[in-house]
């Protein structure tokens, strides 16, 4: 039987992954309003496109 551990992380895996801390990293460090989050069959291969639109701001200063 082949160890669990050992096994290759899939190309789904390691974009879910990836999407999962882009994800975090906007939410925890950005001021977006809006996050839109695209996936796309494309020639060869699969697009994640993650997109902000940052909320309107009164005020100025340092977060």
């Amino acid at each position: 039987m082949l160890d669990q551990s050992c096994r290759k992380p899939t190309s789904a895996a390691l974009l879910s992954r990836a999407g999962q801390e882009i994800l975090t990293n906007t939410f925890r460090h950005s001021r977006a309003s809006e996050v839109t989050v695209r996936l796309e069959a494309v020639d060869h291969g699969i697009r994640l496109t993650i997109t902000t639109k940052a909320s309107a701001s009164t005020g100025t200063g340092c977060a």
